[in-house]
């Protein structure tokens, strides 16, 4: 691919990814890319059902191995450690010796290795124990069952690839993420198995790399970093760097980077309210639809817009959740307070933390009567909350409340 573009200054490049990483989604998402979405499995292609278990499970392995070869079915079995891949084999073979097995791993010979894949392709062997050498370029219709090992030391992405090894004949095919019963999982990992066992569905690779955006972070665009989030400026700024940028580009205008980021840290502002505020899977069941809509509520500028945002949620989706009602209410909050020069509000219980830049515009944007803001140093106060009010959502209602007075006068 680079080598192609080196060729040509504007050569067009199309794509074509299962799982783009989070690099590329992101791009796509914020403009400097085109995206085009393939929804529409092959034809023939079956849905996988996704199982979580237990390493040490043997009846779940034995089930799982019996069930595919009563059915005249092969297996793979992904063990991706090379030094005890041998064990692995032997001890599938004492728990179910009815199956036949082989072993391929990438430090085997190339002729070895062939020989092993003919054998499976050709449906000699009914169990494959092998290693990531799977993952792609593998396409035999009788292997219904894929078995992970070890599951949890597993990219999203690269989950979802080994998973696609399966479903490509005529039958239900399986897929099993095994995990040791007593070691703690990382709630990163946590989160990957999660999804993956969620998003089972045919078409599901856009919804599973827009997880793995948003667990894994986007990654910097000149660089070598795929994934991560941008430290330095922290990540929602970059974005709206990034898209004022594209939108300056597109316009034929030109980038001056100090100006753009005097202009984001005089806007910026950051939000802490204990709510539970988002848009709901349930409600918008489309990621990319969500995303599109969190864009259009970042744009909110005035009580105008967020009427406007509010019709047309309704309008769209029907019934506002209470989470989506918070979440418009903290993006008309944010753009009230923007106004103001209030830089951070944060709900601390019983007070609202306030950093702002000027104590006059603050104080006159506020109706300060019955409440009792507290400077604690320069460009930092705060807030008591009364305690009939103390709960995040009636905190909030009362805070709005005094900024919509202080807003009229």
């Amino acid at each position: 691919k680079e080598h192609f573009k080196k060729l040509r200054a504007n050569v067009d490049l199309l794509t074509l990814s299962a799982t783009p990483i989070p690099r590329t989604l992101h791009m796509s998402i914020s403009g400097l890319r085109d995206i085009s979405a393939l929804t529409v499995p092959p034809p023939g292609r079956q849905e996988i059902e996704t199982i979580l278990g237990y390493v040490e499970d043997d009846a779940l392995l034995r089930e799982a191995l019996l069930r595919e070869k009563n059915r005249g079915g092969q297996v793979f079995f992904l063990h991706n450690r090379v030094h005890s891949i041998q064990q692995t084999a032997l001890k599938l073979q004492r728990l179910v010796p009815e199956s036949s097995y082989a072993i391929g791993h990438g430090q085997m010979t190339s002729k070895e290795l062939k020989h092993v894949m003919d054998t499976f392709s050709h449906g000699e062997i009914d169990v494959l124990v092998a290693t990531t050498i799977i993952e792609s370029g593998i396409d035999i219709p009788a292997a219904g069952t894929i078995i992970i090992d070890h599951a949890d030391e597993f990219g999203l992405s690269e989950l979802h690839q080994l998973r696609g090894r399966v479903g490509r004949g005529p039958n239900k095919a399986w897929c099993y993420l095994l995990v040791e019963q007593h070691k703690p999982l990382r709630e990163v990992a946590r989160e990957r198995l999660k999804a993956l066992e969620e998003m089972n569905q045919l078409g599901a690779g856009f919804a599973i790399s827009m997880k793995d955006l948003e667990i894994r972070g986007a990654g910097n665009i000149l660089g070598p970093q795929q994934s991560g989030h941008i430290a330095a400026i922290g990540y929602d700024m970059y974005c709206r760097l990034l898209k004022q940028t594209v939108e300056r580009l597109e316009a034929g205008g030109e980038i001056e980077i100090e100006e753009l980021v005097a202009e984001q840290e005089a806007s910026g502002i950051e939000l802490e309210l204990g709510l539970r505020a988002f848009l709901p899977d349930t409600w918008i069941p489309d990621a990319k639809v969500r995303l599109e809509i969190l864009r259009q509520l970042a744009a909110i500028r005035d009580d105008a817009d967020a009427d406007q945002a509010t019709a047309m949620l309704k309008d769209r989706f029907g019934r506002m959740p209470l989470e989506a009602e918070a979440l418009l209410r903290t993006f008309r909050l944010k753009a009230r307070l923007e106004s103001l020069g209030v830089k951070r509000l944060s709900y601390r219980g019983d007070t609202y933390i306030i950093e702002y830049k000027d104590r006059v515009a603050l104080e006159r944007g506020l109706d300060l009567v019955g409440a009792d803001i507290r400077p604690l140093r320069t460009g930092l106060a705060h807030l008591p909350i009364p305690p009939r009010h103390a709960d995040p959502v009636r905190a909030l209602a009362w805070f709005d409340s005094l900024v919509r007075s202080g807003a009229r006068k």
